[in-house]
């Protein structure tokens, strides 16, 4: 006799839930060894295998594909003997912070036990009746209780032998070049490590559809099996070619959405609804309802952006699991609070987040740099930035986290306190709080010459930073104007016209030619590539990344002991998706000063 209530002890404890779906609990009892024909049969429909056990087994299913399993086995049985007791109930699928995942089974069949049928059984939860009878060729016949079983009235499963019960579960899967493929140096790349990829195409019998200018490539996939052997394939495909010097390799964001009965077209890939910027490079990205799926065999990455609320259907991505995935050795887990990292605002030009705009930016209210904090942070061992950043979780409200945030800015001396100041020092440079020092600046060169500091000196500008601050944008632009008169040859005017661009206006290409402006008044190289920089920033936060790039170098060659332009420029590279080569950028910084990577 076999018990389900050691199948359900054995789900892992949830003790809060970020998403909660309902579905089909299925439950399989078996006598000897696992039937494999089963098993393979339930995958193949996109059923998950929660736990198991030496002669039985639970699972979930989001969706009424496992009854098309379930027939296709039963007509099977008919001509091979399969000696399996199936049930199939209501449960609800629970899904912790870390993405544990466990069953909210009800008491009524937590208690059940049954034997190994001679013969292949489906026994179906009268409440899934409708459900069942609306997929052609199925029937159910009543068949009351059986000792052992929950006393609900169960129905057994009928299919008819003359139909197949194919899964309808399809997906497109589009693959985005990363880079401009108007240029030379993208086309050439893309079009190499294309050839790698129709390779494997070819080999998988795939059929796919370029975009006229080449900016995806898109193709349906008509199973659960296909969908794993690609993502399998393709994660073994990437690290191969980049290790091979003979191979050439070219970064591409990747994304897999169910068909849902739209037609196959070229211009597929805008219907995804998720912003490809934001992809991160050669990890398949999927909704987590079809990642579950495939989780006996890849590890499932949380992307983090988006809506405070959290479903089935948002995106996360795949990467191999960590014993086959060699590039993972060494790495730190780090998860940063959501909070920090949802929104759908453009990126912040002072931060890089997407909870606000930049008028609403945190950082507009600091007003020192504080260039201590990262010898401060380096005290700090991983356990402790872990528990701190769980803290900050907690924190912030993840429909409004401004106010948390704010709070956590106020001060404060514990690891939290410490790792939200850190998170919104890290681009410091591009923020008001340094603008008010480079018109202080007397110093040449950086770093040194941030801190050779004259008086404020100057009418209106320091008037009109104050009123920038509070929000007051029609003083701010009045007392800008006054100043613009009065100082026509200086840097100050231009460099606050350029914020009230991007606060006031919301227009970046005009912040980006005052920016350009200030650089063409700057009386230093410390001065001309602060504005460099800050014209870099633009281009960066606008996702041109490649402009930016070279913006950053320019104005690291202004002032070549000024590391923070050297370490942006490694960071574009990394957005671009070409990782190994800004690891030469970090490296050097690494030697230059370590606390760069705190």
């Amino acid at each position: 006799m076999t018990n389900i209530s050691s199948l359900v002890q054995s789900l892992p404890q949830v003790s809060q839930s970020r998403m909660i779906s309902s579905g089909f609990g299925v439950w399989l009892v078996w006598q000897g060894s696992a039937n494999t024909t089963a098993h393979n049969a339930l995958r193949d429909f996109g059923t998950i295998r929660m736990v198991e056990e030496q002669n039985q087994s639970l699972w979930f299913s989001p969706g009424p594909d496992v009854f098309r399993a379930l027939a296709r086995l039963q007509i099977w049985s008919k001509l091979n003997p399969i000696p399996v007791f199936a049930e199939v109930f209501p449960v609800t699928l629970s899904v912790g912070y870390d993405l544990t995942r466990t069953l909210a089974v009800p008491a009524e069949f937590s208690r059940q036990n049954t034997e190994a049928p001679e013969n292949f059984e489906v026994w179906i939860h009268p409440k899934l009746k409708d459900q069942v009878k609306l997929i052609a060729g199925l029937d159910l016949v009543d068949r009351g209780g059986m000792a052992g079983l929950a006393n609900v009235g169960w129905t057994m499963l009928k299919a008819d032998d003359g139909l197949d019960y194919e899964s309808t579960m399809s997906w497109y899967f589009a693959i985005r070049p990363l880079g401009r493929m108007g240029e030379k140096e993208s086309i050439k790349g893309w079009r190499a490590f294309f050839a790698e990829l129709q390779d494997l195409f070819q080999r998988q019998g795939i059929k796919y559809l370029t975009s006229p200018r080449e900016e995806f490539v898109v193709f349906p996939l008509r199973d659960a099996r296909a969908l794993r052997t690609l993502c399998n394939d393709l994660l073994h495909l990437i690290p191969t070619v980049k290790a091979d010097p003979n191979r050439t390799y070219w970064p591409c964001v990747m994304a897999c959405t169910p068909q849902k009965g739209r037609p196959f077209s070229e211009d597929l890939p805008q219907k995804f609804n998720l912003d490809w910027n934001r992809l991160t490079p050669d990890f398949p990205h999927l909704h987590y309802r079809d990642a579950f799926m495939l989780a006996e065999w890849f590890r499932i990455n949380e992307v983090r952006y988006g809506g405070s609320e959290e479903t089935l259907d948002s995106w996360c991505s795949l990467s191999l699991m960590p014993e086959d995935e060699q590039a993972a050795q060494g790495t730190l887990d780090v998860n940063i609070p959501r909070g920090l990292l949802m929104g759908d605002n453009p990126t912040c030009f002072y931060c890089g987040m997407k909870a606000h705009k930049p008028a609403q930016c945190p950082t507009r209210a600091i007003t020192k740099v504080n260039f201590h904090l990262w010898k401060h942070l380096a005290q700090l061992d991983m356990d402790e930035i872990t528990a701190g950043f769980a803290r900050m979780e907690k924190a912030l409200d993840p429909v409004n986290p401004q106010a948390g945030i704010l709070e956590l800015l106020g001060g404060g001396k514990k690891s939290e306190h410490l790792l939200a100041q850190a998170v919104f020092e890290v681009v410091a440079t591009a923020q008001l709080r340094m603008l008010r020092l480079i018109w202080r600046s007397r110093g040449k060169e950086w770093p040194e010459g941030i801190w050779q500091l004259g008086p404020e000196e100057g009418d209106f500008v320091w008037e009109a930073l104050e009123a920038l601050r509070r929000g007051d944008y029609e003083q701010a632009d009045q007392l800008t104007k006054q100043a613009r008169l009065k100082y026509s040859r200086s840097f100050i005017p231009s460099s606050l016209q350029a914020i009230l661009a991007l606060e006031m206006t919301e227009d970046a290409h005009q912040a980006h030619f005052y920016f350009e402006e200030s650089e063409r008044l700057s009386y230093s190289q410390l001065q001309q590539a602060l504005f460099l920089f800050l014209q870099a920033r633009i281009l960066e936060v606008g996702d041109d990344l490649k402009e930016a790039t070279g913006v950053y170098r320019r104005a690291q060659a202004v002032s070549p002991k000024w590391l923070e332009p050297l370490y942006r420029s490694g960071v574009c590279m990394v957005k671009m998706g070409f990782a190994a080569q800004a690891m030469d950028i970090f490296n050097d910084l690494i030697d230059r000063d370590p606390h760069y990577f705190n």
